[in-house]
C-alpha cells in the first residue's frame, strides 16, 4: 500500500472512531442548481453563471463566471442556462453541463476564471465528470457514454450502453472506470480509457437510480424503489442491503436515498428521511445519524477527511 493509501486509510478510521461534526454551513437565498468541490474550493452553477468559494469560508466569493444565456420559449427572450452538473478537480479546472437553445446541450470548461466552449450535443447528456485534467466523460439519459478530449474538443470514443434508461454513472477513485447504472437493475463497469466493458451484472434495484458511488472495488446505489445498495465488485453480490421506504406514496414525501457517497470501499453516507444524513461503516457495523438539514440534500461527496452535502439553498461540510 502506498502512502496516499495509508493517508486515506488513516482518515477514515479518524472519521469512524471520533464521528462526523459539523464545520462549516451556509446558507443562500437563491438557488443552488449544480455544486461540487474538490477540498479547495466549491463550484456552484445557478442563476446562469459559476461561483467559485472558499472551501473553509462558503461565503467568500473566489470568482464569478456568466455563462451565455439560452433562448426561453419565446425565441425573442433570453433566460439564464440551466445547469445539469458540474464538476471541480484540483487545480481548480470546472467543467460545467447546461442546457442549450431547443432540445441541445453545452458544455464548457472554466479556468483561470475564463470559460471555453467544448462542446454543443443534441444527445439528452445529464452528468458530466473530468477523467483526466483534459479528458471530460459525458452520459446522455438513455445511456450514451462520451470522452472528449477538452484540448482538442476531439471525441475519443462513445458508446451506447444496454441499459434501461434513464441511468446514471460515477467514476471510481481514480477516475479509471465509470459504473453505469439503468432502471431495470442491471449495472455494468467500463474502463475511461478505452471504453471496453469490465463488469456486468443484475443489481437488487428494480427502478430509476436516483444516486450511485463508486471507489474501488464497491459500488452504492440509491434507487426509486426505497432501497440503498453496496455490491462488491466483480460479482456484484450485495454486501450491504436497506430499505427507507416499502410504500413510495407521493403525498407522503417518502424517505428516497436521493445522494449516496463512498471512501475506501468502507464508509458509506446516504440521505434518510430525506433532510437527514446516515453514516454508516461496513466493517465494524456502525452507524451515525446527522441531522440538522432545512432542506432536502440533492448530492452527497466524500473528501479525504470530509463529508461535503449541499441542498437546493445550502452548503454544509461535516469533519
Amino acid at each position: 500500500m502506498g502512502l496516499v493509501g495509508k493517508v486515506v486509510l488513516v482518515l477514515v478510521w479518524a472519521l469512524i472512531a471520533s464521528g462526523l461534526e459539523l464545520t462549516h454551513k451556509a446558507y443562500f437565498k437563491n438557488p443552488i442548481e449544480v455544486a461540487g468541490t474538490n477540498g479547495e474550493v466549491v463550484a456552484i452553477g445557478r442563476n446562469g453563471r459559476v461561483e467559485i468559494r472558499n472551501f473553509y469560508r462558503l461565503k467568500k466569493l473566489l470568482s464569478k463566471v456568466e455563462l451565455p444565456p439560452i433562448h426561453g420559449f419565446a425565441k425573442n427572450v433570453l433566460v439564464p442556462m440551466p445547469f445539469y452538473d458540474i464538476d471541480v478537480i484540483p487545480g481548480g479546472k470546472v467543467v460545467v453541463l447546461g442546457k442549450g437553445d431547443f432540445q441541445y446541450r453545452r458544455l464548457f470548461l472554466i479556468e483561470n476564471r475564463k470559460k471555453r466552449f467544448l462542446l454543443k450535443s443534441n444527445l439528452p447528456l445529464t452528468q458530466a465528470r473530468f477523467v483526466t485534467p483534459n479528458r471530460v466523460l459525458t452520459v446522455g439519459l438513455n445511456g450514451e457514454l462520451v470522452l472528449l478530449d477538452s484540448i482538442s474538443r476531439r471525441i475519443l470514443w462513445e458508446k451506447r450502453v444496454q441499459l434501461t434508461p434513464p441511468v446514471r454513472f460515477a467514476l471510481n477513485f481514480d477516475r479509471t472506470r465509470v459504473a453505469v447504472a439503468g432502471s431495470n437493475g442491471w449495472i455494468e463497469v467500463y474502463s475511461t480509457l478505452t471504453g471496453k466493458r469490465l463488469y456486468r451484472f443484475r443489481g437488487v434495484n428494480r427502478r430509476e437510480p436516483l444516486g450511485l458511488d463508486y471507489y474501488s472495488t464497491r459500488i452504492i446505489e440509491g434507487s426509486f424503489d426505497g432501497r440503498v445498495v453496496v455490491y462488491q465488485l466483480p460479482t456484484g453480490k450485495p454486501v450491504y442491503i436497506r430499505r427507507l421506504a416499502k410504500v413510495i406514496d407521493y403525498y407522503k414525501k417518502p424517505s428516497l436515498p436521493t445522494a449516496v457517497a463512498i471512501l475506501n470501499d468502507r464508509l458509506i453516507a446516504y440521505t434518510y428521511r430525506n433532510r437527514d444524513i446516515y453514516l454508516y461503516d461496513l466493517k465494524t457495523r456502525q452507524g451515525q445519524l446527522l441531522k440538522g438539514e432545512r432542506y432536502p440534500i440533492v448530492g452527497l461527496q466524500f473528501l479525504p477527511g470530509y463529508l461535503f452535502g449541499y441542498t437546493s439553498h445550502s452548503i454544509t461540510i461535516w469533519r
